[in-house]
């Protein structure tokens, strides 16, 4: 089994005798650099140090769970790899592709790379690879368990058929043979709290980019037979002190999406390669050709090896674009994309087109570049031009921005490495890729913004409405698009809760309210969260009967005027001084959602008073009775209500030990369901 995940069978940088990996240097080793901790008499790195020895050395850290002699183990790899990882282990993460080392370098880091030369006779010694390693442990401890079970088990059987199992689909069938579960929750009702969707067994049999068929369906045997004994056959999760084991295959995905491999112990300098980071740029654009000139490309991927260990560097001509630094349009106001679009293209997709345009046109220039360089490494031999000549215009430098790892998603570059568009936008990478070298630099210098051989006009007109967007609900749509929705957890939302959100933003009156703001100074940029936080933190107020829709808006204006004036000597200030400046949370979008509201009343639920009506809920769908305990103070009286109002048609008694409560519960029902005299019903807007 092992054998299938070697590292052969991947797209790795080699010579005759060693194996060569990439590390992009994170912001603790650029540290160490900069305080000459790891560097020699003559400047060079001496050394990249684990993170446990960095630990040790802030004395108000614990012991390490990991001490410098542990071996290495499956829970060490997965504490180092998980989201969330320890800063004690004793691993250093390396990737066999350089396009996923950039990733990390341009996206989080500085930029800066080294290669790790390790010998083929000694790689799984020192260095191991992580994905092979985790499903290697993981399946030995399968099988041990298997060993266990007593020979007229069912379980062997749903064993043996995902064992002969040809295809995944069939593992899937396999196991829910054997798993069942409660009905999947209503996706209608799905928080956007990441991981709150129901997810059965069966979402851990997936396919992973990196991976081949072949490597895919042997991985997803030992992971469902994992699962099949955990959920049905007893078995503990492998990893001590966890629930189950979800992070741990989470974890294994990881892995494989960086082609992660880990260094165990210090990386000494015989073993490092300092390298331009236009070397790593190269050998990145050389692993997009997978697949491709096979034999020409493995000679010249060791080419540039030998140029590399010689400790050559490129030079780079003062006029490439290479050198210099353009930006992206990210200032676009609502306004001003409303009057170039005509208003019939919303703005997140049009700010998307320009992005992408700007990125796009910026990889494809610089890979251009780059294989101006390759061409200076190989001196212009023409055994390899038809190789240069593909980068030239086909090839991609990587930009994070418009880079993912997520599996099957996107356009695929580099094993586990996409292009992250979509659907109608993948149309934009043929087009940049037709585009002389003067028009893609006419693109970077305008941000993106820039109507190059029609190429924006037409890419909107297959998204533009026939009809102009109102502006209310172009702006509500443009300050949704705005906020970066995963800083606070929330990966994506389903189209129900988009538009659910934008209409809620709409029905805040946001176009006065943005305008409020901008008279205010507060740069554009800033004004998406500081209206979000108004927007969902403000109170309700009394409407009565000799309300119209103008006094409510004047009412709710002025409460904002109010909300502004309390706020105004730090709204311009870019940090948390204000409220309205601090990040957003996801239980406050929920409210602002209306996920606790009780229909038909005024009440809003607490989290955990929500949480206690869905499980009462649950208990009623097969029993008489459902106990709820709370503490005093806990909220008792809302969740009877919120039941009061769901069974509203039913016969009910409602009971309580002394008459105080009964007049407390009469006095909340006028205030939140009947309504006092001269309101409308319940008196929240």
């Amino acid at each position: 089994m092992e054998s299938l995940f070697d590292i052969d069978r991947f797209n790795i940088i080699e010579d005759e005798e060693n194996y060569y990996f990439f590390r992009a240097l994170n912001m603790a080793d650029n540290q160490d650099l900069e305080a000459g901790v790891t560097l020699d008499n003559a400047g060079n790195i001496e050394k990249i140090r684990t993170d446990r020895e960095r630990y040790e050395e802030n004395a108000e850290n614990e012991l390490p769970k990991y001490s410098k002699d542990a071996e290495i183990s499956l829970e060490q790899v997965y504490d180092h790899i998980k989201m969330h990882y320890r800063k004690d282990t004793n691993c250093i993460s390396l990737s066999s592709n350089g396009n996923v080392s950039i990733s990390y370098g341009r996206g989080f880091y500085k930029d800066r790379y080294v290669m790790v030369k390790v010998p083929k006779s000694e790689l799984g010694e020192k260095v191991i690879n992580a994905g092979q390693y985790m499903i290697g442990e993981i399946a030995k401890k399968v099988e041990e368990y298997i060993s266990s079970i007593p020979d007229d088990s069912r379980l062997l059987e749903t064993i043996s058929e995902i064992d002969n199992s040809k295809t995944s689909e069939e593992i899937r069938k396999a196991i829910e043979t054997r798993y069942t579960t409660r009905e999947p929750l209503d996706p209608s009702n799905a928080k956007p709290r990441k991981g709150i969707t129901y997810r059965s067994p069966v979402a851990r049999i997936s396919s992973y980019q990196a991976l081949n068929e072949e490597q895919s369906l042997e991985k997803n045997k030992i992971i469902a037979k994992l699962t099949l004994l955990e959920r049905v056959g007893g078995m503990e999760p492998l990893i001590p002190h966890t629930a189950n084991n979800n992070l741990l295959v989470q974890t294994i995905g990881n892995a494989f999406s960086s082609l992660e491999l880990i260094h165990y112990g210090d990386i000494e300098k015989d073993e490092i390669i300092d390298v331009q980071k236009e070397i790593v740029d190269i050998f990145a654009l050389l692993q997009q050709l997978e697949g491709q000139y096979q034999e020409l490309v493995r000679d010249l991927k060791r080419e540039v090896i030998r140029f590399a260990n010689e400790g050559r560097s490129i030079e780079i001509p003062e006029n490439s674009s290479l050198l210099k630094e353009y930006g992206v349009r990210d200032n676009i106001s609502i306004e001003e994309m409303y009057e170039l679009t005509d208003g019939k293209v919303e703005y997140g997709m049009a700010n998307s087109v320009a992005k992408n345009m700007f990125y796009l046109a910026k990889s494809q220039s610089n890979a251009r570049e780059l294989a101006k360089l390759l061409n200076q490494i190989i001196r212009g031999n023409p055994k390899y031009r038809d190789i240069v000549q593909n980068i030239e215009s086909n090839g991609f430098e990587i930009e994070p921005a418009i880079i993912t790892r997520q599996s099957n998603r996107g356009v695929k570059l580099s094993e586990s490495i996409s292009l992250d568009l979509n659907g109608e936008s993948t149309e934009l990478i043929d087009k940049i890729k037709e585009l002389s070298e003067e028009e893609k630099i006419e693109i970077m210098e305008n941000g993106g913004l820039s109507n190059v051989r029609d190429i924006m006009s037409s890419t909107f007109s297959k998204t533009q409405r026939d009809e102009k967007i109102d502006k209310e609900d172009y702006y509500a749509e443009a300050i949704f698009s705005l906020y970066d929705w995963q800083k606070i957890g929330i990966e994506e939302f389903t189209v129900a809760e988009r538009n659910n959100l934008i209409q809620r933003i709409q029905n805040e009156y946001c176009v006065e309210l943005y305008q409020k703001l901008e008279a205010q100074g507060i740069d554009s940029q800033d004004i998406p969260i500081v209206l979000l936080n108004m927007v969902t933190r403000r109170k309700d107020f009394e409407i009565t009967e000799n309300d119209t829709s103008e006094t409510i808006k004047a009412k709710r204006l002025e409460q904002y005027d109010r909300m502004i004036a309390e706020n105004r000597e730090n709204l311009n200030q870019r940090s948390n001084t204000s409220v309205l400046n601090q990040d957003l949370s996801i239980e406050r979008i929920e409210r602002f959602l209306g996920y606790y509201d009780v229909q038909g009343t005024g009440i809003q639920l607490r989290p955990y008073q929500q949480r206690a009506t869905d499980r009462a809920d649950e208990i009623l769908q097969e029993n008489r009775f459902a106990s709820v305990i709370l503490p005093t103070g806990g909220g008792k009286s809302f969740v009877a209500l919120s039941q009061l109002m769901e069974h509203q048609n039913e016969e009910m008694l409602y009971l309580a030990p002394q008459n105080e409560i009964l007049e407390q519960m009469k006095d909340y029902i006028i205030k939140y369901i009947h309504g006092p005299v001269n309101t409308i019903r319940k008196k929240q807007r």
